[in-house]
């Protein structure tokens, strides 16, 4: 296959990636921002943010297996600043330059916990306190999921009438079910891996241990379009029989949890035939590659991995078209500048340690790799 050839040949190359180059631009110390952490999220930030410094470290971890995370790096002076940015109630309200709301940031912030404690850094949590009752509350959960963070448009003193309505848009629930899946989505993850971080050896929770969870992917369930085999509401349905490349977006921040707790999905034959038809010919989802493309190739995985089993001719053809076209991309140093935020790059580079996963998985590969998948860890990014 001229693909997999073609994917072979570029692979290689990723231990030149000129990654701590690209990574200075970003840096806010005159001193080695490895060694803490100093990584803003836009190039010339007068200070390091949260989203800065976890998209460097799911950069360096991602390519370490070709390209050695500097030695300079102290996991436990990351995972203090990443602590430092959780709030008395254990949500991530600091230092988000993004338009991204707190249940997403906090997941971030745990993802980059999860990860530097398997390197040996010492974490101590604060108390998680997002619902209103000390314990689980059925009707409470119930209530919250099915607004999925739903809020009423509003003004945001001195961000003007366009910038209000982008941040109000993050908050309308299974109105815009992409954004909304970061608050159901996040919350979720921030509980899988709090419970993560304090069981022996790091292993994620039972879902028959945590009610919250029980009860997430039982309404989740109950909310999947069995056409498309994703969360796509009846107004979205009344709109266009075509899923979108948001509807695969906001599927994904499901799918990271499904797949780590080993829950199966109910329909994944469903959800493979609708992701395989927006990929484009030149094997992106977009004009370049980023965290599209990870919601994407986790899909074909997922699905794969679960049966879905007459369409693996069709998946690893797409695997490798993404593979092979996310390469190419950031191989080019012209292209890594274009990178103009540091939370594209990661998306991409964790979209190849799906393909990697997968194509060993398919014994296409060599059980060495040349990436380590972050999703096998962490259950958010």
């Amino acid at each position: 296959m001229q693909l997999l050839d073609d994917y072979r040949t570029l692979v290689p190359r990723l231990a030149g990636i000129p990654l701590s180059d690209w990574a200075s631009q970003f840096a806010v110390t005159g001193q080695d921002p490895w060694i803490d952490g100093s990584f803003g999220l836009r190039r010339g930030s007068a200070d390091w943010d949260l989203y800065g410094l976890v998209d460097m470290l799911l950069c360096g971890l991602t390519l370490e297996p070709s390209l050695p995370v500097p030695s300079s790096m102290d996991p436990q002076r990351w995972a203090d600043r990443i602590l430092s940015c959780l709030d008395t109630d254990g949500l991530a309200t600091r230092r988000n330059p993004t338009r991204h709301v707190p249940e997403h940031a906090t997941a971030y912030a745990y993802a980059g916990l999860v990860l530097l404690k398997g390197r040996g850094a010492r974490v101590e949590l604060p108390p998680f306190r997002y619902f209103s009752s000390p314990t689980f509350c059925e009707a409470e959960f119930t209530a919250w999921f099915n607004r999925m963070g739903l809020q009423c448009p509003r003004w945001f003193s001195g961000k003007g009438l366009k910038e209000s309505l982008r941040i109000s848009a993050q908050r309308l629930g299974w109105y815009h079910f992409w954004p909304g899946s970061h608050v159901g989505g996040g919350v979720m993850a921030t509980v899988i891996m709090r419970e993560q971080l304090q069981l022996p050896g790091d292993r994620p929770p039972a879902v028959c241990d945590v009610p919250e969870l029980e009860a997430f992917f039982r309404l989740a369930n109950r909310r999947i379009d069995a056409r498309t085999g994703l969360w796509r509401p009846w107004f979205r349905r009344l709109a266009s029989k075509h899923a979108s490349l948001g509807d695969v977006g906001g599927a994904a921040h499901f799918l990271w949890l499904y797949d780590r707790l080993g829950v199966p999905h109910p329909f994944p034959e469903a959800m493979l035939r609708t992701a395989l038809r927006l990929q484009r010919p030149d094997g992106l989802f977009m004009n370049r590659p980023g965290c599209i493309d990870l919601d994407f190739t986790h899909l074909f995985s997922y699905a794969a991995r679960l049966g879905a089993r007459q369409n693996l001719d069709d998946v690893d053809r797409a695997m490798l078209r993404n593979g092979v076209a996310v390469l190419r991309h950031v191989l080019e140093q012209d292209n890594l500048v274009g990178f103009e935020e540091s939370h594209a790059l990661p998306g991409a580079l964790c979209s190849l340690a799906q393909v990697d996963a997968y194509l060993r998985w398919r014994e296409l590969e060599p059980t060495k790799s040349p990436t380590f998948n972050v999703l096998a860890e962490a259950c958010w990014i």
